[in-house]
């Protein structure tokens, strides 16, 4: 008998130790809903990026977007996924891979997959390599504190074909 008072006591103390069926102490804890602290509301996305091209528009809202010095150059890493002008799943990458101001963005499309490391068909590339193959210049990127704006990009894809963007694609990774 007395083991059995003995773990009733027990078991008592440990749910009113973690909160259980008492009412809380007078003062706490009655507090109205409308008093109670907010949930902090989930993160603002960033704003989303359209690419205007001669096809259509294709849209993107970056996941990952960073505007970062690197031994004084400014960098970028920017990715997300959206639709292309048809309603297909996309997603987009840009980058700088070699800090060099005069060489081009590294701007992908991978068309057919929301996500990365997914392989999509066709992959729009635009960058040095592509632009030489297109006999076009690369496209230039200016940075503003945390807004990047690429111009003259041109894709191209590796069995042909070509795709223009229309106007200058602006990245504000401001939230």
């Amino acid at each position: 008998m007395k083991l059995s008072a003995v773990a009733t006591a027990v078991t008592c103390a440990l749910v009113l130790a973690t909160g259980g069926c008492s009412a809380p102490p007078e003062g706490q804890g009655s507090e109205d809903v409308a008093d109670a602290p907010k949930r902090q509301a989930p993160a603002t996305a960033y704003q989303r990026v359209v690419l205007d091209t001669d096809a259509g528009g294709f849209w993107f809202e970056p996941a990952r977007c960073s505007i970062y010095q690197e031994d004084g150059v400014p960098m970028y890493d920017i990715a997300g996924a959206g639709k292309s002008p048809d309603g297909q799943p996309i997603y987009v990458t840009m980058e700088d891979e070699d800090g060099d101001a005069s060489t081009g963005a590294d701007i992908r499309i991978h068309v057919g997959v929301d996500a990365a490391f997914k392989h999509g068909d066709p992959v729009w590339i635009s960058n040095d390599q592509q632009s030489h193959a297109l006999r076009v210049d690369a496209s230039q990127t200016d940075i503003d504190g945390q807004t990047l704006i690429t111009s003259g990009v041109m894709f191209g894809k590796d069995h042909g074909g070509q795709l223009e963007v229309t106007r200058p694609i602006r990245v504000d990774c401001n939230r």
